[in-house]
């Protein structure tokens, strides 16, 4: 496998890195602002492949912007992880050590990462890309990016709560949504497709998922029985029509 870029000024971005590794120059290179010329998105989306077990170890990321309901741009990259390739995460993916030689790892791409998500909306699919963001940007020194996120799965759960799974594969197969599964780029596209799906599907608009759902508050305690027998106790109800059982909350008994 080999990265791929749909934008010139990613495209341009990997050919200075590649050029800097290939020379030993200093990993310090002037980056062009990655969203020149590239109309602001509604929100973007990213998902990553891991080399093993350890959620820093990101040997590929795909980043996906969408614009009223279409793909704006997109970027994608294979990258050195610095870390062991598992032969269990190169099964998922097919991604091997072979295949990033000569890649750039996290750090060199941070800077083209956090101008893609940085003050943005941000969609993925589960906590886990979010989770191994943080983790890379830590192993690798490099700032926290700043962005809002919005998990797809708690999208398609509320938009589709019928469905008895959630993963993108499903939801993809459900919604006829293209899908190479386990290929950053691919996966990132899907996961936007189901959230401008979503929209569709249920009229609520990307600010209505990222606001807190609503929880119901719980209703009032029942009132004291006025008279009878249980007059002064609480009455509770349980069961179902046809088997009612009667519990009453009784005073607790005098001290001796």
């Amino acid at each position: 496998m080999s990265g791929v870029f749909h934008s010139p000024v990613c495209r341009y971005r990997l050919l200075m890195l590649q050029e800097a590794l290939s020379e030993r120059m200093p990993a310090t290179v002037e980056t062009p602002d990655v969203t020149a010329g590239v109309t602001e998105p509604d929100f973007v989306v990213i998902d990553v492949e891991t080399a093993c077990s350890r959620v820093s170890s990101i040997c590929q990321i795909g980043i996906v912007g969408f614009r009223d309901g279409r793909v704006s741009f997109e970027f994608e990259t294979l990258l050195d992880p610095r870390d062991h390739f598992s032969p269990f995460n190169t099964r998922i993916h097919g991604i091997a050590a072979e295949h990033v030689v000569g890649q750039p790892c996290f750090g060199d791409v941070h800077a083209i990462v956090d101008g893609h998500l940085a003050g943005r909306t941000t969609v993925a699919h589960s906590n886990f890309d979010k989770g191994a963001l943080s983790a890379a940007s830590r192993v690798h020194g490099r700032a926290t990016v700043e962005t809002t996120w919005l998990d797809s799965v708690r999208v398609a759960k509320r938009a589709w709560p019928e469905l008895s799974s959630h993963r993108l594969n499903v939801l993809a197969r459900h919604l006829g949504i293209q899908l190479k599964h386990h290929d950053a780029l691919s996966d990132a596209r899907a996961a936007g497709f189901v959230v401008v799906r979503a929209m569709e599907h249920t009229g609520i608009p990307l600010a209505g998922w990222l606001a807190a759902p609503t929880r119901r508050s719980a209703p009032p305690p029942p009132k004291p029985a006025p008279g009878g027998p249980l007059r002064g106790h609480r009455v509770t109800i349980l069961g179902q029509p046809g088997t009612v059982r009667w519990r009453t909350a009784l005073p607790p008994l005098a001290a001796a």
